[in-house]
């Protein structure tokens, strides 16, 4: 578990009980009174241990475009290479922005992943 300050609030991220697929890790990120802003969830076989799978990274809609995702992306990644040092791996977002504009694949990009060279459709981060 690890607690933090962000825009004034005590915020906690710690990892969850899993309610999706074996095998997977998930995190959630909290307010101090419980409250779930978002959740991260990673496979950590899909690549035989070669790198993390990055399966979705979710705000809960209305904490959106408030920072939290990119707050619960950053930690989840540094808690991931606390775990093993590998690549950080995930399905490219198409190109263009969705209806609301939001630009998923620049935000990851804003983040440090890099689209894959050619048509291969993912996207990765460089462990540090």
């Amino acid at each position: 578990m690890i607690t933090f300050k962000f825009n004034g609030e005590n915020l906690i991220f710690k990892e969850v009980s899993n309610e999706y697929e074996q095998g997977m890790l998930v995190y959630g990120l909290f307010r101090d009174d419980g409250t779930r802003l978002g959740t991260s969830i990673c496979n950590p076989n899909k690549y035989n241990g070669q790198a993390w799978y990055l399966d979705n990274i979710l705000i809960f809609p209305e904490f959106e475009r408030k920072g939290y995702g990119s707050k619960l992306l950053e930690i989840t990644c540094q808690s991931l290479w606390e775990i093993k040092k590998i690549d950080i791996v995930l399905e490219r977002p198409g190109d263009n922005p969705a209806p609301d504009g939001f630009d998923r694949k620049k935000w990851y990009e804003k983040h440090g992943f890099e689209s894959a060279p050619g048509a291969l459709t993912f996207m990765f981060r460089k462990s540090t």
